[in-house]
């Protein structure tokens, strides 16, 4: 046989073997290539038949795992396979398994995610139609107004309330801006006030005044919220509306009346000081501006309530106000303090002529009559001026210089005017002084009092004394009644002083009698005049007061002789009050009860007539 030579040289062997060897050798080899293709027929038979069965368990496992993954059982594995490309099929199998398992759960996560909004929707739904439905009853139900606006503020919504609240049905607003039916006054507020909702996102309640279909005018307070988008933007505006017209007058009337009279519809107290404060600001910034303010009081304006009443009296100071306006110039001011008392503010005046004039009007006015409770009266007035400068600071300054001067005015008599001056208010600060000393000096007990001797001018003899009050004081020294008791009778000191003179002098007199009728076994015969004040006399507990002094002093009531003056006593010709005679009367007869002699002092000095003195209980004159 041929075989390469390594180094490229071709050989050719020859063997040599006998036939029947061969032949046997041929035949042996026959038989062991039968059985050996026997063998291995067998073992391939073998071999199929168990890798089919392996093949079919693995095929059947794949198909009952696929049937339980069609009908949902995601978690049913395949066992491994020995071979190969079932291991490989199981392994892909099962990884699909599982990725289908784990988009099940996502899903199935997802389907309860889905199924929550569901029923959140659907709550939310539910609850958005019951809103819609209270929103509903009560914009259609209440008395307010409630409005949907757009950005622009137009009309999206319009309640029924509208109707009886303005007359308009509510399709006659929508796409329409309120504006149109704002007063003209109060629309470029309006307009500031939507345009703050739209900025700032909220906005307060606002007062204006909305026109009506019958063209009168109410005022609404209205209150803005807006109504926002996901993004927090202003998308609509809805806004309430409810009618304050009675709130509003209430309000304006307070405030009214929180600045003028409820009597004579005059400003007050108040809205005068604001008019002088404000006029004081100007007179320090202008030079050339100037204004005076005039104080009125009514002279014996008391008279009027005490005879005809105080519903009379209040008739006059009506009447009277309602005159004044007439003779106001359009800056001027007219204004009540209270009581009888006015005060007119005459502003703007080029010079003090335009003062006189005001003056002359107010004299002409009370000239005429008033009737009052169906009958005449004339009242006088008195009138105190200021005409303020630029030393004045406050408002309450030029008030007290105006009553000085009226003070003034009044001493002199009735109807009269007077002009304040410098020197005015220092005297009256003197007597503010004076009435401050005399109070502390009944205090201290610095009064004294003086008798001064009554002579019977016949028999030259001492017929009684006359008490005289005289005050010590610590740095004046002596001081003469003349200089305290009219302070006394306007400050209502002469009252107290009044008594303890009185109680003292009885003291004194009582002491003389007993000392006399111990020195000399007899009865001191001795009158002591006590002069009784107007104010004193007029009180309705003076018998009483009287009675409880001598009570006390032990001295017997023929012995005091009390004097009262005319005026007290006897009424004028103007004098109002027709109870007063019989009211002095009567106390004049209850004092004499009491044993005791009144005299009447400065007859002829007012308006005297003989005949009074028949009537009256009067011991001497």
């Amino acid at each position: 046989m041929p075989f390469a030579d390594p180094y490229g040289l071709d050989w050719l062997i020859v063997i040599e073997v006998p036939e029947r060897a061969f032949m046997a050798e041929v035949e042996a080899s026959a038989r062991t290539t039968l059985l050996l293709c026997g063998l291995a027929v067998g073992v391939s038979l073998l071999g199929g038949l168990v890798a089919s069965r392996g093949v079919l368990r693995s095929l059947q496992r794949l198909t009952v795992a696929a049937r339980a993954l069609a009908q949902g059982a995601l978690k049913h594995w395949v066992p491994l396979s020995l071979f190969q490309e079932l291991r490989t099929l199981g392994q892909s199998y099962n990884d699909m398994a599982q990725q289908l398992q784990q988009s099940f759960a996502a899903l199935q996560q997802s389907n309860q995610a889905l199924a929550d909004r569901n029923r959140e929707l659907n709550s939310t739904k539910a609850s958005l139609e019951h809103r819609e439905t209270l929103f509903r009853l009560l914009a259609e139900n209440t008395q307010d107004l409630i409005c949907l606006h757009d950005r622009e503020g137009l009309y999206l919504y319009v309640s029924p309330s509208v109707r009886p609240l303005l007359g308009y049905s509510p399709t006659q607003f929508l796409n329409h801006h309120p504006l149109e039916w704002v007063h003209p006054r109060d629309r470029d507020p309006f307009q500031d006030y939507l345009q703050e909702a739209l900025n700032q996102g909220v906005a307060g309640a606002f007062t204006y005044r909305v026109q009506r279909s019958s063209g009168d005018y109410l005022w609404v307070e209205t209150l803005t919220r807006p109504i926002l988008d996901e993004a927090g933007q202003v998308m609509q505006l809805q806004s309430t509306s409810r009618n304050v017209t009675a709130t509003v007058r209430m309000q304006r009337q307070l405030e009214h009346d929180a600045f003028h009279d409820s009597l004579t519809g005059l400003p007050n107290r108040n809205l005068l000081l604001e008019r002088l404060y404000s006029a004081l600001r100007r007179i320090k910034s202008q030079p050339d501006y100037q204004f005076a303010i005039l104080f009125l009081d009514l002279d014996r304006f008391k008279i009027v309530n005490d005879s005809l009443g105080h519903l009379a009296g209040d008739e006059l100071l009506m009447e009277i106000g309602h005159r004044l306006k007439h003779i106001l110039r359009r800056s001027d001011l007219a204004a009540r303090l209270g009581g009888d008392e006015f005060i007119i503010l005459v502003d703007e005046i080029p010079d003090f002529s335009i003062v006189l004039q005001q003056v002359e009007s107010i004299f002409e006015l009370f000239a005429l009559p008033f009737t009052l409770a169906h009958q005449e009266v004339v009242i006088s007035v008195s009138i105190g001026v200021v005409v303020a400068d630029r030393a004045y600071q406050q408002a309450t300054e030029l008030l007290r210089d105006a009553d000085i001067a009226l003070y003034r005015a009044k001493a002199r008599g009735r109807a009269c005017v007077e002009v304040f001056t410098r020197a005015m208010h220092q005297e009256a600060c003197q007597r503010l002084e004076l009435e401050n000393n005399l109070r502390t000096a009944l205090a201290r007990k610095e009064l004294l009092v003086y008798y001064q001797p009554i002579v019977d001018l016949k028999t030259q003899k001492l017929v009684g004394f006359e008490a005289l009050v005289r005050w010590w004081h610590p740095q004046q020294g002596f001081m003469s009644p003349s200089a305290f008791v009219e302070v006394a009778e306007e400050s209502g000191l002469i009252i107290p002083l009044d008594q303890w003179v009185l109680e003292q002098a009885c003291e004194q007199l009582q002491r003389w009698r007993t000392y006399w009728s111990q020195t000399h076994d007899q009865e001191l015969h001795l009158i002591l005049n006590v002069n009784l004040s107007s104010k004193q006399f007029s009180r309705a507990n003076v018998v009483e007061t009287v009675a409880g002094i001598l009570q006390r002093t032990g001295l017997p009531g023929y012995y005091l002789k009390l004097e009262i003056t005319e005026r007290v006593a006897l009424p004028d010709q103007t004098d109002l009050d027709s109870d007063r005679e019989s009211n002095c009367i009567d106390t004049m007869l209850a004092l004499k009860a009491l044993d005791i002699c009144l005299s009447l002092d400065d007859f002829g000095t007012g308006y005297s007539a003989l005949s009074y003195l028949c009537r009256f209980p009067i011991d001497t004159l």
